[in-house]
């Protein structure tokens, strides 16, 4: 529904019932996506989602419609870096297309390079 794949989780955390991750190739929208885990603690259902600080834009606004819909569909609470059922401020401009696929180009590049260095 949010567009997220499911994931095989390998360290198999207690409690946890499936991993999930969001990319969005298009248009050069993501840089690192939003993971998101769902587990089981007692009776209770948690869910826990994330996006690296790296992340672009659209990952942060993708984090927030998660937690919304998340939110909306089973009730309860939710607590963000921005605190108590409060949702990430996106406080940056839309990037364009080009400076995003820039972005991406030049971070690809740079992590290319990383590896000559420490072998």
């Amino acid at each position: 529904m949010l567009g997220y794949t499911k994931q095989r989780n390998q360290f198999k955390s207690q409690g946890i019932l499936a991993s999930y991750f969001w990319y969005e190739h298009k248009n050069y929208r993501s840089y690192v996506g939003v993971e998101l885990d769902i587990y089981k603690d007692n009776s209770n259902i948690l869910v826990y989602t994330r996006t690296r600080a790296g992340r672009s834009y659209w990952d942060l606004e993708h984090q927030n419609k998660t937690i919304k819909y998340v939110k909306d569909y089973f009730k309860g609470s939710f607590s963000t870096d921005e605190g108590k059922n409060r949702y990430f401020i996106i406080d940056e401009n839309v990037p364009t297309e080009l400076e995003a696929g820039l972005f991406i180009a030049r971070w690809v590049y740079n992590n290319a390079l990383i590896k000559p260095k420490y072998i």
